[in-house]
């Protein structure tokens, strides 16, 4: 059953960019798969991938879209593409959750399947050219609407609101406000619970928990707060830009008005 819900769980955030995806996988799996505790972490992607490439090639004449479906939910294109899984596939294949579950199930049925069968080693060529795949670090994919949000705000913040988003919690569960003197104070969100565990690592934060809301509900807290909402804030000064933008407390109070009660 762990190696079960280990496989289960590939496609979620990042997916076989995930941060810690050694220790995702389980010592099961690992030994399954063929992937050693001492593997670098862009080997053992490589390995994941050409695991979930035998299934796909195993299938008898998988359609085309499902080939797509697989690479975009499993985060395996040759380009990084978003953490979330959800971003992936609306802003790629304009999937819903619910189309996702039902066109991916027949490979996810295989891939179950093919946890019953002992695995061959992998060829080494194989894993070394698997590798490059995987050489870079995550990114936004090309078209997020994020990218857009100086040249069409509006939309972008449409998009916001309606997306599930984490931010950071006390012990209480309530959501912590980083206060910056004279800069104000803010609220951060993340596009999901990776992104926020990377910068919290990163950047050192004293973070014991986090929770998760839509845009319009992490709003509404920011705006009882007196805080505005920094959206995905980059951990490096500098960088991540294009990922990244602030709702102040000004916009948020026009937003809350228009708000349903």
């Amino acid at each position: 059953m762990r190696v079960e819900n280990a496989v289960g769980k590939l496609h979620k955030n990042a997916g076989v960019r995930v941060p810690g995806l050694r220790e995702a996988l389980g010592p099961e799996l690992r030994e399954f798969w063929g992937v050693r505790d001492t593997d670098p972490a862009q080997r053992v992607c490589a390995v994941v991938y050409l695991r979930l490439m035998e299934v796909l090639r195993s299938m008898v004449e998988p359609e085309p879209k499902l080939e797509r479906l697989v690479h975009v939910a499993y985060n395996i294109e040759p380009v990084p593409l978003d953490r979330n899984l959800a971003a992936r596939l609306e802003n790629l294949l304009g999937r819903s959750a619910r189309s996702f579950q039902r066109d991916l199930r027949p490979f996810r049925d295989e891939l179950f399947v093919s946890l019953r069968t002992a695995k061959r080693p992998l060829a080494e060529p194989d894993i070394r050219e698997a590798e490059s795949r995987f050489a870079g670090g995550v990114r936004t994919v090309p078209g997020s609407p994020i990218e857009s949000f100086h040249l069409d705000s509006a939309a972008v913040v449409r998009w916001f609101l309606d997306r599930l988003w984490c931010a950071p919690a006390d012990a209480g569960h309530e959501p912590i406000v980083v206060d910056l003197g004279a800069r104000g104070a803010w609220l951060c969100v993340f596009g999901d619970q990776g992104a926020l565990e990377e910068y919290r690592g990163t950047v050192g934060c004293p973070w014991p928990l986090s929770r998760s809301g839509t845009g319009r509900e992490l709003a509404r807290t920011a705006h009882r707060a007196a805080a505005g909402l920094l959206v995905n804030p980059s951990s490096s000064r500098g960088t991540g830009a294009e990922r990244a933008f602030s709702l102040p407390l000004s916009l948020l109070a026009e937003l809350v008005r228009g708000f349903p009660n």
